[in-house]
């Protein structure tokens, strides 16, 4: 008897249910298919991939430390494209602040000791 007391109260919920969308569609396009269609826009500017981050190393003569890009790059990983090693901070400050560059590194004097 329990049971089916049960699929009578569902039957009846459902019911109700498609009742209320046949008289308010709006309703179910907004509240169902509406966050589809956000999840829709932003999936299409998603790619996965990201970019390496470009980036400049002021690495001073006088510190002692390896001026081999290629070190560095190997020690950065994919996600860092060492582009250029100087030891002109504020040329690379510069290039920063004009966004030709994406990340700068600045080696202390004393970074060797």
């Amino acid at each position: 008897m329990g049971l089916l007391k049960s699929l009578t109260r569902l039957g009846s919920f459902v019911g109700k249910e498609l009742v209320e969308i046949t008289r308010r569609p709006g309703a179910f396009f907004s509240l169902v298919l509406g966050p589809f269609l956000i999840m829709a826009i932003f999936g299409i500017g998603y790619s996965g991939v990201r970019r390496p981050l470009e980036t400049v190393l002021v690495v001073p003569a006088d510190a002692g430390l390896s001026q081999d890009a290629q070190y560095y790059q190997d020690l950065a990983g994919p996600a860092v494209k060492v582009v250029e090693i100087t030891g002109d901070a504020t040329a690379a400050r510069e290039r920063l602040r004009r966004q030709e560059i994406d990340l700068l590194v600045v080696a202390p004097a004393n970074a060797a000791t």
